[in-house]
């Protein structure tokens, strides 16, 4: 009932705008519920919305402190992760842009098919993912690694 109320939504819409504050949170699905304020949110560019599925719900929480992480060391970062995050959903319903090169226990290098370009990951012994890619090199974490958590190749 709170999203009918005006109130509540400018409230939320003012924690939105505030680009000092992070709002993790819950919205109905637009298939159930269709509420204007709810569909302002989901239209924001700075906003990530995560679809809950049982084929992805076991990774979503280490996902999800990986991006406040990442937001809360760059105030700026919010728009990027919210792009990245929608593409990474994407990238998941095209396993084929994985190709393993080299798979063990624990290590693995993969190339992967990117829409700018094609990517080597190598991941060592107890060491994470390192993706070539310029966006990692610089933030420590991209879109094919992400990718490659969500497909549970880690």
């Amino acid at each position: 009932m709170q999203l009918h109320s005006t109130a509540f939504s400018s409230a939320v819409q003012a924690l939105l705008d505030d680009p000092n504050v992070i709002v993790l949170g819950t919205i109905p699905s637009p298939d159930v519920h269709q509420i204007p304020t709810v569909e302002a949110i989901r239209a924001r560019a700075d906003t990530i919305i995560v679809d809950v599925q049982p084929s992805n719900r076991d990774y979503l929480p280490q996902l999800v402190h990986e991006q406040i992480t990442w937001m809360l060391h760059d105030a700026h970062a919010a728009v990027g992760v919210a792009q990245k995050m929608k593409l990474a959903e994407r990238y998941l319903q095209e396993p084929q842009r994985v190709q393993f090169i080299l798979q063990t226990d624990d290590c693995f290098e993969v190339a992967f098919k990117g829409d700018h370009g094609t990517y080597k990951i190598k991941k060592v012994s107890g060491g994470n993912p390192q993706c070539e890619c310029k966006f990692f090199q610089s933030n420590n974490t991209c879109i094919h690694v992400m990718m490659l958590k969500m497909m549970r190749v880690h």
